[in-house]
């Protein structure tokens, strides 16, 4: 008869083995991983926006739901990390001058659009 320690190692073994068999498991890690960034790409642009322009400032509670569904994706720290790196690259596109904010909506008021709608 096999001791526990046995019979754990060989179930974590068969455990390793159905994950490295199974290809589509990688495929939905990276997939659900890109869509949290996407989540947490556009969080950070509503809530950039919204403080462009007073008339901008209801886009803030499409910031917070689309950070809502990148944490759900992901995890809050993950989530924080993603938008804070979106918004530092947002505001280095424009030179940290609001007058070019221009080239932000540009890129990425169509897309963000896009995956909210889809929501």
């Amino acid at each position: 008869m096999k001791s526990t320690g046995q019979l754990s190692t060989w179930r974590a073994l068969l455990v390793m083995i159905s994950i490295a068999a199974s290809p589509s498991l990688p495929a939905k890690v990276v997939e659900k991983t890109k869509l949290a960034q996407q989540y947490a790409s556009c969080a950070a642009y509503y809530l950039m926006i919204s403080k462009a322009d007073p008339k901008l400032e209801k886009l803030a509670s499409v910031g917070a739901v689309a950070a809502d569904n990148a944490r759900r994706l992901s995890d809050s720290d993950k989530t924080l990390s993603m938008m804070a790196d979106e918004t530092r690259r947002m505001l280095a596109q424009m030179d940290n001058d609001w007058a070019k904010v221009g080239a932000v909506i540009d890129e990425k008021a169509g897309s963000c659009k896009a995956l909210m709608v889809a929501d």
